[in-house]
């Protein structure tokens, strides 16, 4: 989802969370946690406080790199 923040515009990135799938609140198991609800923050500007920092943005990618490479 963040990726998708990003993907759409750059310059100013929004969430974009629609659809049954995405209306939830999604939970990052990652060191100091975080817990976003996708259907409250779909389309306003995404922060990165909203995945707990900007530090847990490094976290949450170092996390799908181990999972892609399966270690």
């Amino acid at each position: 989802m963040v990726r998708c923040a990003f993907a759409h515009n750059m310059a100013a990135p929004k969430w974009d969370a629609r659809g049954p799938d995405f209306d939830r609140e999604f939970n990052l198991p990652l060191d100091g946690g975080s817990k976003i609800d996708l259907a409250f923050i779909n389309g306003i500007a995404f922060e990165y406080e909203h995945i707990g920092g900007f530090a847990q943005w490094f976290k949450i990618k170092n996390a799908v790199v181990r999972a892609v490479n399966g270690t």
